[in-house]
């Protein structure tokens, strides 16, 4: 693996993946030494195990059939040839064939970091969202820079970080974790 130089820098792609292989293909990529995130929640579930309950905890996957990598373009053109990859996403924003869809390192730190928080639940929607003021989100122990997401004809609000491609990620949290920017 190469180290992220200035001829080589690294971005965060979007991978499609089959369905339920997200976690699998994680390992793998990550047994080859590549950066790699899954969308993903830790979760109690009881299992009914004939008399008895059994409480186990379990991994599920809140954004089904991607994984965020961290690589660089050559990296990407070895990791497209894998059979587990089926696409990388591409900015639908451009009419580039070539434009790959990119997420900057700030709002994968953020995303991560919702991830993370196991107190709240994260939710994941592909419907069309609105998206508000910038908000600065105090979530452990740093600060990140969100957006206020509106569900329409909800009243709740939420904050969210947006993937163009694939929809936003947002998670309700209380108001004293959010404040104006500087």
């Amino acid at each position: 693996m190469d180290n992220p130089t200035q001829e080589n820098p690294k971005f965060w792609f979007i991978a499609r993946v089959s369905p339920n292989t997200e976690k699998s293909t994680r390992s793998k990529l990550q047994a080859l030494g590549y950066e790699v995130f899954v969308a993903s929640r830790s979760e109690v579930c009881y299992w009914k195990n004939g008399i008895r309950r059994k409480k186990k905890i379990v991994e599920k996957v809140v954004i089904t059939q991607y994984i965020f990598l961290h690589i660089s373009l050559k990296e990407r053109m070895e990791i497209i040839r894998y059979p587990f990859i089926k696409e990388f996403l591409k900015n639908k924003a451009t009419q580039h064939p070539s434009s790959f869809a990119l997420i900057s390192d700030d709002d994968m730190a953020c995303l991560i970091q919702m991830f993370s928080q196991n107190e709240r639940p994260v939710l994941f929607d592909t419907g069309n969202y609105t998206i508000g003021e910038k908000v600065c989100l105090h979530l452990g122990s740093n600060d990140y820079t969100a957006c206020v997401v509106r569900k329409r004809g909800d009243k709740n609000t939420y904050y969210g970080i947006r993937i163009s491609e694939l929809g936003c990620a947002y998670m309700e949290v209380p108001s004293t974790v959010l404040s104006k920017p500087a």
